[in-house]
C-alpha cells in the first residue's frame, strides 16, 4: 500500500513540476507561458486602443482644420 501511495504522490509531483528526464515543465511551467501570453495580448490590446484612439482624434482634427481652410475661401466669393 506505500508503494501504491508513493507513486500516486510522484505522478502528482511529475504533472505538476514536470518529469525530470523529459524536461517538460509541467503544468507550472504551461501556466507560466499562458500568463506570460495573456500579458502580451493585454499590452497589445493596450497598444491598439491607444493606436486607434489616436487615429481617430488626428483624422477628427484633420478634418475640422481642411473645412475651416474650404470655409475660409468659401466665405470670400461671396
Amino acid at each position: 500500500m506505500d508503494l501504491e501511495y508513493r507513486k500516486k504522490i510522484d505522478d502528482i509531483h511529475n504533472a505538476l513540476v514536470g518529469n525530470g528526464l523529459t524536461q517538460d515543465g509541467g503544468m507550472i511551467k504551461r501556466l507560466k507561458v499562458v500568463e506570460e501570453k495573456t500579458d502580451n495580448h493585454s499590452k497589445f490590446i493596450n497598444r491598439l486602443k491607444w493606436s486607434g484612439g489616436l487615429l481617430v482624434g488626428s483624422a477628427t482634427f484633420i478634418g475640422y482644420l481642411i473645412e475651416k481652410f474650404t470655409s475660409l475661401f468659401h466665405t470670400t466669393n461671396h
